[in-house]
């Protein structure tokens, strides 16, 4: 079973209404991982973040690449770029806080490889 299959697993398995936090970070390659954070509250509807953090070249600290969250009330990707900018693209909201979190795991993972390369020839332009 994959690292990431793991951690999908943990991470969907423990949205329940107990109050935790949980931060897991699956790694992709040794330059790319995906880190994962899941806060719960009796009180309020869990959140999540799925963000691609990445090394490059001449770089000792892992960048955050793209990010997918629920944060603002509504699920979306903020995707950044090296000048410290970044735009928000609005995803379906299912209603539903488990297949939202899902869902999002899954645009991180499929993305992964050409968000990469987009933040890398950002790097570059600069």
């Amino acid at each position: 079973e994959s690292l990431y299959a793991k951690i999908s697993r943990r991470c969907i398995s423990s949205l329940n209404w107990r109050s935790f936090d949980r931060e897991y970070i699956g790694m992709l390659t040794d330059r790319d991982r995906m880190r994962v954070r899941i806060k719960t509250r009796q009180t309020h509807r869990p959140t999540y973040v799925f963000q691609l953090e990445c090394k490059f070249e001449n770089m000792d600290n892992w960048v955050a690449v793209i990010r997918a969250d629920d944060f603002h009330d509504r699920p979306h990707l903020d995707i950044l770029s090296p000048n410290g900018k970044s735009r928000k693209e609005w995803i379906h909201d299912w209603g539903d806080d488990k297949r939202n979190m899902k869902e999002a795991q899954q645009l991180i993972k499929t993305r992964w490889e050409k968000e990469r390369q987009r933040y890398e020839s950002e790097l570059k332009r600069q």
